[in-house]
């Protein structure tokens, strides 16, 4: 959920404050970097400061900044699962 909800809200252009839970990093944390998103904790550094930070700036400039991370996936510049799973559902309708 974290890793499919942090991609799909910002290829709808929605602010999200991603949390990966595995220390040190692991693929939130990689896939938060590929889409070049910010607002990222890992879970032992997460303290009310934090997200109090990171949530008002989702709420602020998160917005502009998910709304041009929405448009770097409707150019084709940041592919992702979603590109390959509609790719291949639209190669079987046309096979079937």
């Amino acid at each position: 959920d974290r890793l499919h909800g942090l991609v799909l809200s910002l290829r709808v252009g929605t602010p999200v404050l991603a949390i990966d839970p595995v220390a040190g990093g692991a693929k939130v944390t990689a896939q938060a970097r590929a889409c070049g998103w910010p607002a990222l904790l890992p879970a032992e550094q997460v303290g009310e400061r934090r997200l109090d930070r990171w949530w008002d700036w989702c709420l602020t400039s998160g917005r502009v900044a998910a709304r041009q991370a929405r448009e770097t996936f409707r150019e084709g510049r940041l592919p992702d699962g979603a590109d390959r799973l509609l790719d291949a559902l639209t190669s079987r309708a046309g096979a079937g």
